[in-house]
This record gives structure tokens, sequence and C-alpha cells, in this order.
């Protein structure tokens, strides 16, 4: 059976983050979207990994979707997210480092999404904090590999 595929919203310092360096990114990351198509590809190229999309709605065919965009732009992201994607029914969004917790997402919950948000523990290597929907967090610890605190 072939692996979900992941989606990703990301913008920033990407590369610096924990997100880069997931087992699972490579085999299994699709559409991956940023603020621009420029910035979309720029991210593809870096990851080695996945396609740059424009659009939210390309999101659609991914199982979950992880977003890792500066707080002064997530609130766009989310509401983007939940107008562009039309079928959230049995899809995780996961928040990555974010000082937001999981209750930002909450207009991609109301229609279906299952979330949970995951940040490192500073100084605790390869140590992290996972909360919300109990199944969101499994698909993020499992995402994670052992490493979930």
């Amino acid at each position: 059976m072939k692996p979900h595929l992941i989606g990703l919203v990301g913008a920033g310092y990407l590369s610096r983050s924990f997100v880069a360096r997931l087992p699972a990114l490579p085999e299994r990351l699709g559409p991956v979207l940023a603020p621009s198509y420029r910035l979309s590809s720029r991210l593809v190229n870096a990851l080695r990994a996945g396609h740059p999309v424009e659009r939210y709605d390309e999101l659609e065919e991914a199982h979950l979707v992880l977003i890792a965009v500066p707080v002064n732009i997530l609130a766009q992201v989310v509401e983007g997210l939940a107008d562009g994607v039309s079928d959230w029914k049995g899809k995780f969004v996961l928040l990555c480092e974010s000082r937001e917790d999981c209750t930002a997402l909450a207009p991609l919950v109301a229609r279906g999404a299952l979330a949970a948000s995951m940040d490192p523990i500073p100084g605790l290597n390869q140590r992290f904090v996972v909360e919300g929907d109990r199944k969101a967090v499994r698909e993020a610890r499992s995402l994670l590999g052992h490493s979930a605190a």
C-alpha cells in the first residue's frame, strides 16, 4: 500500500526547522505551497522532495497537511486552507513550530479536520511536545518516530 501523501504550507526559514528533517518527508511529500510559487519551488528544491503548487485547492490530494509558517500569517493561511480545500473529513493538519496551539486551526476542525500542534523542546535533543486531537497526536507521533514527549 502506498503511504499517504503529506502536503506542506511553508514560509520563512524552513530549512532550519525540524520539518525539513522528518524521516518520512522525502518519500511522502506531495504538494508544497508558499506565499509565492517561486518560494514554493525553492522549498521543494531545498527539501529535495514534493512539487510546488500555487493554490490551496491543490493540497486536496494530501492526507496530512503540515503548516510551518510565521505566526503573523498563520490566520491567513488557515482561512485559505479552510476555503480552498473542500473536504477535510478524515484529514490531518499539524501546526509545526508555532507559538500557537492547535486551537488556531479551529476553522479547519469545524470542517472535519483532525488537528494537533507539535513543537521541539528547547535543550532536549529531538524531543517534542505534541497536543491536540487524540488521533492527530498519534499521527504526529508516527511522523516524528519515537521522539515525541
